[in-house]
């Protein structure tokens, strides 16, 4: 296990090798890791080894911007590495890349005003940023829910160019709602928008006319929903594939008359899970949505609560802390982590061409990087953790990077 410091003699930085059994981790810092902001002395972690392993994984800590409000969610655009971050207090942060220093904040949502009992109240608490996406380079999109009377609602979803502050209102209801919104799920090619609610079907929006397409009326409790990537197996990607049993009833019933017409024809597929364990799958072209097939063995009292892919795989993970990895290539193959950490709050695979490296965030806020090529955990959050590094959410910088907001 290697640490390294700095000198306080001559300034000169040095790593030893600690032979000693210490438990998981050693935090490794370096010239940059500690600064000083407007009298704010930050820390930044540049790196986390796993003693008995040679792997590194890097992340950095996006700070909240001060004691007053505090981040709820992240997310990067790969390409740029530019981050978005939404706070509790209503605004949208978009950070630069690889300094995390703001390049553009906009206040997204403020405190609203609903009539009740005819007369208008104003709310005294903050509506939050509860999600925020990348739709390309220049556009973030982000949503709220902020209850404002019993089990009554005022969700929105605003769709914010960075260029010119403009914002658009996706899914724009004037009065509240009996049901808020779970999440928010934007296709791989930005053409289709899953909308996720509680105790509600979820819906599936254009996000070129921004209408409503469709509304799944079967399936009102999932646990877990994600887009299949542009680039996957044939076998779930081919548009003439054959159907199986799923598609023995016909969506047609199932679902909501189209809106409007959607005359673009981008076939894009997702995946998602039902509370019996199940995994289904689902295609989207224009307003049209039928059954996929999908041969993924699942146990009956696995109900996942995170989900992702990328080439051959499909990863879940359960409300135990179990994490499942599925090879779409090799129907009936599997293999399994067993964490015993609790319930898996999101899965993200790195953005490398060739590598399959995933990281897993769990409800506690610990994290970690598991290798499914390898069959190999390399990196966990444990010790970080009892220093009171709890992640709210998480997401890759690079192949290697890592960034959590805490």
């Amino acid at each position: 296990m290697a640490v390294e410091w700095r000198d306080e003699d001559d300034g000169v930085m040095r790593t030893s090798v600690l032979s000693a059994p210490f438990d998981l981790y050693a935090a490794q810092f370096g010239a940059q890791s500690v600064s000083v902001k407007r009298g704010k002395c930050e820390l930044r972690v540049v790196g986390v080894l796993d003693s008995g392993m040679t792997s590194l994984t890097q992340f950095g800590v996006a700070q909240q911007p001060s004691h007053h409000c505090r981040i709820n969610t992240i997310g990067v655009h790969l390409n740029t590495g530019m981050l978005a971050a939404g706070l509790d207090n209503g605004l949208l942060l978009v950070y630069g890349p690889s300094d995390f220093v703001p390049r553009h904040t906009f206040q997204l949502f403020t405190p609203c005003t609903v009539t009740t009992a005819g007369t208008s109240d104003a709310l005294a608490n903050n509506v939050s940023v509860r999600g925020v996406r990348w739709l390309d380079e220049h556009r973030v999109i982000s949503f709220s829910s902020t209850c404002v009377d019993k089990a009554l609602y005022v969700n929105r979803i605003v769709m914010t160019d960075i260029r010119t502050g403009q914002h658009t209102d996706i899914r724009k209801k004037t009065d509240p709602e009996n049901t808020y919104i779970r999440g928010i799920r934007p296709s791989p090619a930005k053409s289709y928008l899953i909308v996720l609610l509680k105790d509600q079907p979820f819906q599936i929006w254009s996000l070129k006319t921004y209408t409503l397409l469709r509304t799944l009326k079967p399936y009102v409790q999932i646990t877990a929903i994600e887009w299949a990537p542009s680039t996957v197996p044939h076998s779930l990607a081919d548009k003439t594939a054959s159907m199986d049993l799923l598609t023995a009833h016909s969506l047609t019933a199932y679902s909501t008359p189209p809106v409007t017409a959607f005359d673009s024809h981008t076939l894009e597929q997702f995946v998602f899970a039902s509370p019996d364990g199940s995994l289904k799958s689902f295609k989207v072209d224009s307003s049209v949505v039928t059954a996929a097939p999908l041969t993924v063995e699942t146990g009956p009292n696995n109900i996942s609560s995170a989900l992702a892919m990328k080439g051959r795989y499909l990863v879940t993970g359960d409300t135990l802390g179990t994490i499942h990895v599925h090879n779409l290539d090799t129907p009936g193959r599997s293999s399994t982590y067993q964490t015993n950490k609790g319930v898996i709050r999101r899965i993200k695979f790195a953005p490398a061409n060739v590598q399959h490296q995933i990281v897993v965030l769990f409800n506690d806020g610990e994290f970690g990087v598991w290798d499914i090529d390898r069959n190999t955990r390399i990196s966990l959050s444990t010790a970080l953790r009892q220093r009171n590094l709890r992640a709210v959410d998480v997401d890759w910088l690079s192949e290697h990077q890592l960034v959590i907001g805490k």
